[in-house]
């Protein structure tokens, strides 16, 4: 969650409890119609709240989803150049040892015609 969404998370949460404190003031000391219209409306940030917290979430998950996809594109990359390596070899034998272990005579050379 970023900072800003954290701020507003709190000023819902305090524009709730002053509306809930109202609420409460109402139904003791003043009109009773209000207090259930402001017990109400106290409960109209909790959805702002609950709005920021899933927006983050959103975020968090598009995020791996990103890390991810270049994580993949990077291996695939990797894979592809390891494929073109082994393609561009003289045979099997040079490409597992990268070259110490090649014999020239006994070596059955990709490029020649069988």
């Amino acid at each position: 969650m970023t900072r800003v969404a954290r701020i507003l998370c709190a000023f819902y949460g305090a524009v709730s409890v002053v509306l809930g404190y109202a609420a409460v003031d109402q139904a003791v000391h003043g009109a009773a119609w209000a207090a259930p219209v402001l017990a109400a409306c106290s409960l109209a940030p909790l959805a702002g709240w609950l709005r920021e917290a899933e927006h983050a979430d959103e975020r968090a998950i598009a995020q791996a989803d990103a890390d991810r996809a270049v994580r993949t594109r990077a291996l695939r990359d990797d894979v592809e150049i390891g494929w073109r390596d082994l393609e561009a070899c003289c045979c099997l034998q040079a490409w597992e040892s990268h070259g110490t272990a090649h014999d020239p005579i006994t070596c059955a050379r990709k490029d020649q015609a069988a």
